[in-house]
């Protein structure tokens, strides 16, 4: 019965960080090269209304595939009571925690409904706006007066190891572009005479796939300046695939099967 569960948390997990903006690193990475390509900004609300479709059909495929699976037991006994008492043990929510929901919302919530607000803070993008309200959070204090978060304790719990492989496939990236790498990755692929639509659209995702299972997070960082490159010199429109791409390298399977075991 463990492993259905694990799967279900680690496929979950990669389901739900391709259906938002703020959902994986790989998006950012992604939204940073449309705005580059385009000269526009890229709105989280447009993000989510072209994923919501493909969110929602791989959420069911999951679930049927999932519930599918032999297992002894379909249901855990004893889990309604047990959240329950989790409940009851947390007691009513305390000044900090209600700070940090609010924080939290009023960040999403400002995020997502730019288009209401962009024309008079045109610059205050939404990252920026995740930045001040976690500024926000060494200001504030808590019901005991202490400071909602302290940089001793921000410097133990920051992934930097995720920011140092986005920072250096970022860098990876760049080079492939000045070095003219990717300009010779993306003739070897035309020679190929790869049609448009689908058929690139599966090339582009293994491709991404590939790189992913190499660098992990890093992975569209790197394949979407060969992506982007291999597309525009096709003569075709390229944000369709470089969003594919980005979701197909954004979790490797070797992350799923080391949750499952």
């Amino acid at each position: 019965m463990l492993a259905p569960i694990m799967l279900a948390i680690a496929w979950g997990s990669g389901i739900g960080g391709f259906g938002s903006p703020i959902g994986s690193s790989s998006n950012m990475v992604s939204l940073s090269y449309l705005e580059d390509m385009t000269g526009h900004e890229f709105l989280y609300i447009d993000w989510v209304i072209r994923f919501l479709p493909v969110l929602g059909i791989v959420t069911v495929l999951n679930l049927v595939f999932l519930w599918t699976i032999k297992t002894p037991l379909k249901e855990l006994s004893g889990t309604r009571d047990y959240f329950k008492k989790l409940m009851l043990e947390f007691g009513p929510m305390k000044r900090g925690e209600w700070i940090a929901l609010i924080f939290f919302v009023m960040a999403t919530v400002l995020a997502f409904a730019r288009p209401l607000w962009a024309w008079a803070l045109p610059t205050m993008k939404p990252v920026y706006i995740y930045l001040l309200f976690g500024i926000g959070m060494f200001v504030v204090r808590d019901e005991h007066g202490k400071m909602m978060l302290e940089w001793k304790y921000a410097q133990e719990h920051v992934m930097w190891g995720i920011l140092l492989l986005i920072a250096s496939g970022l860098a990876a990236g760049r080079m492939l572009i000045e070095t003219g790498a990717v300009d010779g990755i993306s003739a070897v692929l035309m020679a190929l005479n790869i049609p448009g639509g689908m058929i690139l659209t599966l090339v582009c995702c293994a491709f991404s796939s590939a790189f992913s299972e190499l660098s992990s997070n890093a992975a569209a960082a790197i394949a979407l300046p060969i992506v982007l490159n291999l597309t525009v010199s096709m003569g075709l429109n390229p944000v369709p695939y470089v969003l594919a791409s980005t979701e197909c390298g954004q979790d490797s399977p070797t992350s799923s099967r080391e949750a499952a075991k």
